[in-house]
């Protein structure tokens, strides 16, 4: 129907997340858009991408030529039935590896209309530090 046709990149109450986020030089061009549950773009999301900017930033630093190479995996789970379908993923794994072989590693669920909670629904771990 008509109106079940997500507008703007986004589903119902979501916001336009980035795949790669702000922090890391994501553009907010459509392609780098996807549907994304509010709690987890401002959320643990947000943090993972202020965390890889970090890390980077202080071994560029260190080290001068530094980068990193991220990977963001999409799933989507879901049925024609489920809510935000085929714009929302139903969670992402993303990580990232820096030129020294630091891995940054993640997991975020992106389910419509249910808050998410560090440890529950979205966590990260670089080294021995595990987020939340």
């Amino acid at each position: 129907k008509e109106a079940d046709i997500p507008r703007g990149g986004k589903y119902g109450d979501d916001e336009k997340g980035q795949i790669i986020t702000h922090v890391l030089g994501g553009s907010r061009n459509a392609h780098n858009i996807f549907s994304q549950n509010e709690s987890v773009n401002g959320g643990g999301y947000n943090r993972f991408g202020s965390v890889i900017s970090q890390e980077l930033n202080e071994l560029q630093r260190c080290a001068g030529n530094a980068s990193v190479t991220l990977r963001i995996d999409l799933h989507h789970q879901q049925s024609s039935g489920t809510p935000g379908y085929p714009l929302r993923p139903s969670d992402m794994r993303v990580s990232g590896t820096f030129s020294d072989g630091k891995v940054i590693s993640g997991w975020f669920e992106n389910r419509y209309g249910v808050a998410s909670s560090p440890g529950r629904s979205w966590r990260f771990s670089i080294g021995n530090r595990t987020y939340p």
